[in-house]
């Protein structure tokens, strides 16, 4: 199992410096031993046995509680995975903080060794200092921005995570506050995730309302990137998985992913630290693979996310938020909202994306399909259909087409039973219009269907 593993998540801490008002591990309260880090012979452990099953690329993360707490143990963990695993530019890191730590030795350090910082602000000023307050009282905010520029002067690589709650600031306004107050210069990535409802009364969740507001922020924010200094990760995701040849991955929990605890065990995910019934292993013993089967995260999939018309773009469901129903909903809601308004942005410049219409083509008509009477039409297999109401998109290998209702209605009748005629048919019931005058439109449109390897023919005799 080490062998696959190309993702590493180290929780090098418990503990943590702050005291956010939604924080899962409550601050690190959540632990038994919250004092405790990992210690340098578990690292130790870890690395020895890694090193010589590895293969390929690792990406190597660290977490807390937060991870600043215990650099002088990252920078040994970096120095020792530096010293052992061979291709050295195989390796990247990346320290997820709430950057409240950040120094010149640690900027210089991160610099030196290609570590990329992922840093939360919760929004403007007032919003984050309201989430994000220090244990022992006190704001953080400004701490936090004048730090991020520590990391500007050493030109170290970051993103700023925003956590957006029932009381946030909407993501344009966020946006445009960040790039007022340098730190965001140079296109640099923003990740907006939202607290999901644990109960019915969560107080810090988002409303279903405030959802759709933050999904047109985000859009908005989208369109004036360029006036923003920034790259939305949320939305850049969507385009580039769309408009790759490639179906979006889940993360890599149960197949690639690890995560090593702060004392030492092994779990699937860092969500899942704690929970006894997840632990999959330790740093003496390794991996239990039997432990990891049983999880069977597979099912979780298909049961959840199989029908999904959205699944090649999103990649599944967090397997953590699936133990809670309400969380796992709106987190689904949530990212079903974000890619239809990202798709229908895309259609409406699609030029900009290099999609094409399908047309319908006036050449074409009953001389292309002569036998419409008999000729049953299905579809091509590996065709991705995405209905978006008024409006659809098909992909096809590294093609995407865009169509209006009426190419969406004729392609919702494909289904390898009905004839073209038939089709032509229920398209002139339901728009209430002679058939005649209406079938050698459908038929033109069938026939670019065809044309661009969509659809194809089957003959009614053999499909009796």
């Amino acid at each position: 199992m080490l062998e696959d593993v190309s993702d590493v998540e180290i929780d090098i801490t418990g503990s943590c410096n702050l005291q956010c008002t939604y924080c899962y591990l409550k601050a690190g309260d959540k632990y038994t031993n919250r004092k405790k880090s990992l210690s340098k012979n578990d690292i130790d452990n870890f690395i020895d046995i890694y090193e010589k099953k590895h293969r390929g690329c690792v990406k190597v993360s660290f977490f807390g509680g937060e991870p600043l707490i215990e650099f002088s143990k990252i920078r040994y963990t970096i120095n020792r995975l530096i010293s052992k695993i061979d291709h050295k530019n195989d390796l990247s890191f990346r320290i997820i903080t709430n950057g409240t730590l950040i120094d010149d030795e640690i900027a210089k350090f991160c610099h030196d060794n290609k570590v990329h910082i992922q840093v939360t602000l919760d929004g403007k000023k007032q919003t984050h200092d309201l989430q994000r307050r220090y244990k022992k009282g006190g704001v953080s905010f400004s701490k936090i921005v004048n730090n991020i520029k520590i990391l500007q002067k050493y030109n170290v690589k970051y993103q700023i995570r925003v956590t957006l709650t029932a009381n946030t600031d909407l993501p344009y306004d966020i946006l445009r506050n960040y790039s007022d107050i340098g730190i965001l210069q140079n296109n640099e990535m923003v990740v907006f995730g939202i607290v999901t409802p644990v109960t019915t009364n969560d107080s810090n969740a988002v409303g279903q309302q405030q959802l759709l507001d933050i999904v047109d922020s985000i859009i908005l924010s989208y369109k004036e990137k360029g006036n923003l200094n920034s790259t939305i990760y949320n939305v850049q995701r969507i385009i580039n998985t769309f408009l790759s040849q490639k179906k979006a991955t889940r993360c890599g929990i149960g197949r690639n992913k690890i995560t090593v605890s702060f004392n030492g065990d092994f779990f699937p995910c860092h969500r899942f630290v704690s929970h006894s019934k997840y632990l999959i292993g330790n740093t003496r013993n390794g991996i239990d693979k039997e432990k990891i089967e049983n999880i069977n995260i597979q099912n979780i999939y298909r049961d959840h996310c199989s029908e999904c018309q959205y699944i090649f773009l999103c990649g599944g469901v967090c397997i953590h938020e699936y133990n809670n129903d309400l969380s796992a909903n709106y987190l689904c809601l949530f990212n079903k909202t974000i890619i239809t308004a990202v798709l229908r942005y895309m259609i409406k410049n699609k030029n900009e994306f290099q999609m094409k219409n399908i047309p319908y083509d006036n050449r074409c008509g009953k001389n292309d399909l002569p036998s419409a009477q008999r000729t049953v039409m299905t579809r091509c297999p590996n065709i991705t259909t995405i209905d978006l109401k008024e409006e659809g998109l098909l992909c096809n290998h590294d093609k995407r087409y865009a169509l209006n209702s009426m190419g969406m209605a004729i392609w919702d009748l494909i289904n390898g039973h009905r004839t073209a005629q038939q089709i032509a048919q229920e398209i002139a019931n339901v728009c209430e219009v002679e058939f005649d005058t209406i079938k050698d439109d459908i038929y033109g449109q069938l026939a670019a269907f065809q044309k661009l390897g969509l659809v194809e023919e089957v003959q009614a005799e053999s499909h009796a």
